[in-house]
């Protein structure tokens, strides 16, 4: 009976991680000092501070990160620029109503191997907040 129960909450729910996507809308999330560095060792560390302004706890957030080459340092534009990298990450992380937080989240890209000068922007996609698991559905007696 406890291996079924342990299944059953290890088994995906269909919809569960969009659920508790989208409540928070990212407007009410406040980053600041976002940076993005090579750490030591192995790997690049995405890091930076936030503020959740929500009435919710955020649970988590979705972000997309380019990595660009670029000839000229000084140039603003980006037609001397092509991408090296692009990807999506999630950062996991417990910030209640109204707190501020540090996070960071290490990075594996390919070996960049820039010509130029390296530029980067992130953008974030979503944010999450913490879904707590039903017993009901662990063991069956939804009715839907």
């Amino acid at each position: 009976m406890l291996i079924l129960v342990g299944f059953l909450f290890s088994q995906p729910k269909e919809g569960v991680e969009n659920e508790s996507r989208g409540i928070i809308p990212i407007e009410q999330i406040e980053f600041t000092d976002i940076d993005l560095r090579r750490s030591r060792g192995v790997g690049w560390e995405f890091t930076g501070k936030l503020l959740n302004h929500s009435n919710y706890t955020l649970a988590g957030f979705g972000a997309e990160l380019v990595i660009k080459d670029c000839l000229k340092s000084d140039d603003k534009s980006e037609k001397n620029c092509i991408i090296l990298e692009n990807i999506n990450t999630h950062v996991t992380l417990l910030v209640l109503s109204g707190e501020n937080k540090e996070f960071s989240k290490r990075l594996y890209f390919r070996e960049l191997h820039p010509r130029g000068f390296i530029r980067w922007e992130y953008k974030i996609l979503y944010t999450e907040v913490e879904k707590k698991k039903n017993w009901k559905d662990a063991f069956l007696f939804s009715n839907k």
